[in-house]
């Protein structure tokens, strides 16, 4: 649905973003626990020119989207953009960029 939207052809892999360190489960640890205990965590095994667009399924404290950019960028690849389904209301007023529009919805 997001390639027809975009009209660009992506494909679904989640095997190019590979963990490397294992985590806690962050349930029920604060956001600075949730960022620390993500970094150098993931990495990507695609190809340097590929185009990316990252999904994350809920956005708590965004540790696992950052994550996932820092590897992409360690290769030079910038997201083309960056996904969720959901938003907690955790994350409402944080210093992620959040559309506006969207503030108002929740």
């Amino acid at each position: 649905y997001i390639s027809q939207c975009l009209g660009h052809p992506f494909r679904y892999d989640p095997r190019r973003i590979k963990r490397i360190k294992q985590t806690t489960p962050q349930t029920g640890l604060t956001r600075s626990q949730r960022l620390k205990g993500q970094i150098n965590s993931l990495r990507y095994v695609g190809e340097p020119n590929d185009q990316v667009i990252l999904v994350d399924d809920v956005i708590t404290s965004g540790s696992t989207l950052n994550e996932a950019e820092r590897a992409l960028k360690e290769l030079g690849i910038i997201p083309l953009v960056s996904l969720s389904l959901f938003l907690t209301d955790q994350q409402i007023n944080t210093e992620l960029p959040i559309d506006p529009l969207f503030k108002e919805l929740v």
